[in-house]
């Protein structure tokens, strides 16, 4: 029965380490990947500037060419140029704003009349929650717990309780 303890404890302490070890690596893999995801929904502006046409038509990129959002994001495109553009389904005239809302989660592609290459990327991906960052935690730390624990077996193996002579 000793024995069941002392392994569940070093069961324990292993992924309570490993958790511990687990949480400043999950966070430093979400900075490196440029977490642009860990917030709410909310309106993003989109302004095309005056004179956009005109670069287009020379070849120049004026915005960016793809951009990320968060799932319940909504897209508004002001048009401040003096051509009416198009994004996809949208159609703004001059000096006028459309909206989207994009309710999908996937990578997309419209047809854009203010990119050279008359195309615009929208990478949609859901919103970065504390589950999402407790889950990878997890699913980093209790692995390497278990393997600390079963490293731990092998450098300090279980003893075994003998019985005193004469007791039994």
């Amino acid at each position: 029965m000793n024995l069941r303890r002392e392994l569940l404890r070093r069961f324990l302490f292993g992924i309570s380490i490993g958790i511990v070890i687990a949480i400043p690596l999950s966070e430093l893999g979400f900075k490196i990947q440029g977490n642009t995801t860990s917030r709410p929904a909310k309106a993003i502006i989109l302004d095309i500037p005056a004179g956009t046409s005109a670069k287009v038509a020379a070849g120049t990129n004026v915005l960016p060419q793809d951009m990320v959002f968060v799932l319940g994001d909504t897209l508004v495109v002001h048009n401040l140029d003096s051509v009416t553009h198009t994004l996809g389904p949208l159609v703004i005239p001059p000096n006028s704003s459309a909206s989207m809302k994009l309710d999908h989660v996937g990578g997309f592609s419209f047809v854009c009349s203010f990119q050279p290459t008359k195309y615009q990327g929208l990478d949609v991906q859901a919103a970065l929650t504390v589950t999402t960052r407790i889950t990878g935690i997890l699913i980093a730390g209790i692995p390497f717990g278990i393997i600390l624990a079963l490293y731990s077996l092998i450098l300090r193996p279980l003893k075994k309780n003998t019985p005193s002579p004469g007791v039994f």
